[in-house]
C-alpha cells in the first residue's frame, strides 16, 4: 500500500511528543514490510526539502517564520500541507493525518483520496486540561479540529478513553476502531533501584503536576530517604500562565526543596538510563491519551504509577504496576509510599511483567491492524 502520513511532528527537527515517537516506529515498519511510505512534516529552515529515512520519503515543509508568531497561528504552514498533499495524491492510497492542529483541513474539503484521522489529543482536549485561555487562533483551529474528523472517511484511536471523548462531544455516530500506538523494547536488563522518584515529561497542569507537588508534601513528611526528579522542559501552561517549574517550587514546602531537582530536557538514551536505576516513576496526569513515556518506564523496568485517568489505564494494571488518583488528597502521597517500602523480589516481578506486557504493542502487529482501517478507510471512500 502506498502510504503519506501528516503531522508538523517527526523526530529530526520537530520531537515535540508522541506523535513524532508515533509516526517514526510505524513509518520505519511499514517501510520493513514493503509498503510505500511518505511523511509530511515541518522544518523550521528555509526551504522545503526531500529527504529518504528509515525507508520512508520524508517532505519537510518550512515553516521559518512561525516562531515569531502565535504558536496556533499556522495557517500559511497548512496551506502549504495541503498542497503537498494535492502533489502526492496521484501517488496515494491514503492519507494518515494527526487530529492535533487540523493540519489537513485545507486538503480535506476537495480530497481525492481517502483520509484517515488518527486520534492522539485534540488542541481542545489538551487545552482544557492545562486550564489555558482560547483566542482566535485556537477558536479557529479547534471549530477545524471538529470538523476533520467528522469529515474524514475513517476515524482511529489509540485509547477507548479517547474514543469516548470524540463520541460525546462530537456526537460521533460512525464507527471508531482502537488500535495502540506500536512500541520497539530495548535490552536494557533489570538494575538495582537508587533513592529517587522520577516524573519525566513537559512540565504542565494536564500532567498532574501541581497535584504532585501538594502530595509531595506529605511524602517528604514521612519518607527521609528519597529524592524527586523532574525531568522535561518548563513551560508555561497551567491556570497562572508561569513557569510550572516556579509553580511547582511554590508549592513544595521550602524545606524539602533540597530533595527535588530539574534536569530539564534529556536525550532518551539518558532517560532510559535514570529510569532503570529509579526506585518508581509517576505519572499523575488529569489526562493523557496514550503515553510513551509510560511505556519507556515499562521497558526500562522502573516500577511506574500511573493516572486512574485517560488512557493509561488500559496500559497499567495491578499486574504490571500502580494507579493513582489525583484528585483525591493523600492518594498520590500514599501509593508513592506504598511503592518504595516494596520488597526488590516483587518490584522484580512487577516489573518483568511490564515489561513482558509490552509484546503486544509489536510494531508489526500493529501495522496490521492500521492496514485494515487503511482499507476500510478506502473502501467506504470509493463506496459510500
Amino acid at each position: 500500500m502506498k502510504i503519506c502520513m501528516v503531522s508538523e511532528e517527526f523526530p529530526l527537527e520537530t520531537p515535540k511528543g508522541g506523535i513524532s515517537t508515533y509516526q517514526w516506529i510505524i513509518s520505519k515498519q511499514f517501510a520493513q514490510m514493503d509498503h510505500e511510505i511518505h511523511v509530511i512534516c515541518k522544518t523550521f529552515n528555509s526551504q522545503d526539502r526531500v529527504e529518504y529515512i528509515n525507508g520512508a520519503t520524508v517532505h519537510f515543509i518550512s515553516d521559518s517564520f512561525s516562531k515569531n508568531k502565535n504558536n496556533f497561528d499556522t495557517e500559511d504552514y497548512r496551506l502549504k500541507v495541503a498542497k503537498k498533499m494535492t502533489e502526492l495524491e496521484s501517488i496515494i492510497d491514503v492519507f494518515e493525518v494527526a487530529d492535533w492542529g487540523a493540519e489537513s483541513h485545507y486538503y480535506i474539503k476537495n480530497r481525492v483520496k481517502p483520509i484517515v484521522v488518527k486520534l492522539h489529543t485534540p488542541l481542545w482536549v489538551w487545552r482544557y486540561y492545562n486550564k489555558l485561555k482560547t483566542n482566535s487562533y485556537t477558536k479557529k483551529l479547534e471549530i477545524q479540529e471538529k470538523h476533520d474528523i467528522l469529515d474524514a472517511d475513517m476515524v482511529y484511536s489509540c485509547s477507548k478513553s479517547l474514543k469516548e471523548i470524540i463520541i460525546n462531544e462530537l456526537d460521533y455516530t460512525k464507527e471508531i476502531a482502537v488500535v495502540q500506538n506500536p512500541y520497539i523494547s530495548s535490552e536494557l536488563p533489570y538494575s538495582e533501584k537508587e533513592n529517587m522518584i522520577l516524573f519525566v515529561g513537559s512540565l504542565e497542569e494536564r500532567k498532574g503536576l501541581l497535584k504532585l507537588a501538594e502530595e509531595l508534601n506529605t511524602f517528604f513528611s514521612k519518607n527521609t530517604t528519597h529524592k524527586f526528579i523532574f525531568i522535561g522542559k518548563d513551560t508555561k501552561r497551567n491556570d497562572k500562565d508561569f513557569s510550572t517549574k516556579e509553580y511547582i517550587y511554590s508549592i513544595i514546602e521550602n524545606q524539602y526543596h533540597n530533595r527535588v531537582e530539574f534536569l530539564g530536557h534529556l536525550s532518551q538514551e539518558e532517560i532510559k538510563k535514570i529510569l532503570s536505576r529509579s526506585a518508581c516513576s509517576v505519572f499523575p496526569s488529569l489526562y493523557e491519551n496514550f503515553p510513551y513515556v509510560v511505556l519507556e518506564s515499562m521497558d526500562a523496568m522502573c516500577p511506574t504509577i500511573g493516572s486512574k485517568y485517560g488512557g493509561i489505564p488500559e496500559i497499567i494494571n495491578e499486574e504490571n504496576g500502580w494507579l493513582c488518583d489525583p484528585y483525591i488528597q493523600h492518594n498520590i502521597s500514599n501509593v508513592l509510599l506504598k511503592v518504595v517500602s516494596l520488597d526488590n523480589k516483587y518490584i522484580e516481578k512487577i516489573t518483568l511483567n511490564a515489561k513482558n506486557d509490552l509484546n503486544t504493542l509489536r510494531a508489526n502487529e500493529i501495522c496490521l491492524q492500521t492496514l485494515d482501517i487503511y482499507e476500510q478507510a478506502i473502501e467506504r471512500f470509493y463506496n459510500e
